[in-house]
């Protein structure tokens, strides 16, 4: 049985039928073995780093939904003729929970990059607009995670009802559902991000002669518009790109019986995009820390050579310098 074939009516277009010939089973599985690797491998890294609860809250989404990715990957592997979404429960629920958690984590990262970007611009007149502003982008966030979340349960829906015909728009029904929420995440990006980029740019423009910027904090602040203006325009560039994807991929789904056939091969190549995009921002993060911790050495170490002395104590030596 090929997974998705099963939704389309007998009566499918001729081209339809010949993508049976094309189901590569070993190609499947491959790339679910490669999903259960690597979301293994990113568990481990995962619970390294945790050390304290604030981490392990922070990271809980994260960690699970690259559980769920190892343990769809484990079973499919383990029962490859019956772990099939829309025809087993229990795989369809998973493969639900794991879109439901990447949405979520999506979500936890908007709203921490603009929460962080917000309070940094905050001066002293304008901590009521700040707020306002914070309480729209959550609210937002919420209502489109949630209807996300909602709309990815119509995956394990699709294995109770009888009639293909009704297992069909339900499989549909979330890919227009989430093609429509794209589009709210683009206009909703493209709008935040576009207005919080230009008030950056209108700061430092005018971060010269602004009298609500501390004189003292002036460079300090300039020099950190300058670092994250690139940094938040790559974010929204990043951000629109894999929604605008994410878009292409639900619509050629819910209109082209062909490419919907194809998301037997989607889904754990979804996976592994999730997982290397994972893996690589922890190694980001680990190297940074790194270079962070042998810069703090370097110069721990260069202070301790310059106050050594042959006949005095530390103390002594620093205190003549």
């Amino acid at each position: 049985m090929q997974e998705w074939f099963y939704f389309l009516p007998d009566d499918s277009d001729s081209s339809i039928t010949s993508a049976l010939c094309f189901y590569n089973r070993n190609l499947v599985t491959s790339m679910y073995g490669i999903a259960a690797a690597g979301s293994g491998l990113l568990i481990l890294m995962i619970a390294r780093m945790v050390t304290n609860k604030q981490q392990l809250k922070r990271q809980s989404p994260n960690f699970l939904m690259n559980a769920l990715i190892c343990a769809v990957a484990i079973y499919r592997l383990s029962s490859p003729e019956e772990a099939l979404l829309g025809y087993d429960f229990l795989f369809s629920f998973l493969i639900a929970q794991i879109f439901s958690l990447f949405a979520v984590t999506n979500a936890i990262f908007y709203n921490k990059f603009t929460t962080y970007l917000l309070r940094k611009m905050t001066f002293d007149d304008s901590q009521d607009q700040v707020q306002a502003e914070l309480l729209m982008l959550h609210r937002g966030l919420f209502l489109i995670t949630v209807t996300q979340a909602l709309t990815y349960q119509f995956f394990w829906i699709s294995v109770f009802p009888s009639k293909i015909g009704v297992r069909l728009k339900l499989v549909r029904s979330v890919f227009w559902l989430v093609a429509i929420q794209q589009i709210m995440w683009v206009v909703f990006i493209t709008t935040v991000f576009t207005s919080l980029i230009n008030d950056m740019e209108l700061v430092l423009k005018n971060a010269a002669s602004q009298v609500i910027v501390k004189s003292a904090k002036r460079e300090a602040f300039e020099s950190w518009l300058k670092r994250s203006i690139p940094k938040t325009k790559e974010a929204k560039k990043y951000l629109q790109f894999f929604s605008l994807l994410i878009l292409v991929l639900c619509v050629l789904g819910g209109f082209w019986d062909w490419f919907t056939v194809q998301w037997t091969y989607m889904i754990p190549f979804i996976h592994i995009g999730l997982v290397i995009t994972n893996l690589v921002v922890i190694w980001m993060k680990a190297v940074k820390s790194r270079t962070r911790n042998n810069n703090t050495d370097n110069n721990v170490s260069k202070f301790g050579s310059k106050s050594q002395a042959p006949s005095t104590s530390l103390v002594a030596t620093s205190t003549n310098e």
